[in-house]
């Protein structure tokens, strides 16, 4: 799921972390 609103930082944190995660 693809939360808009949050920074681009914070975007690519919570992409990568989910990448990596899952």
């Amino acid at each position: 799921c693809v939360q808009t609103g949050y920074t681009l930082n914070d975007k690519v944190i919570r992409h990568a972390k989910v990448v990596v995660g899952e």
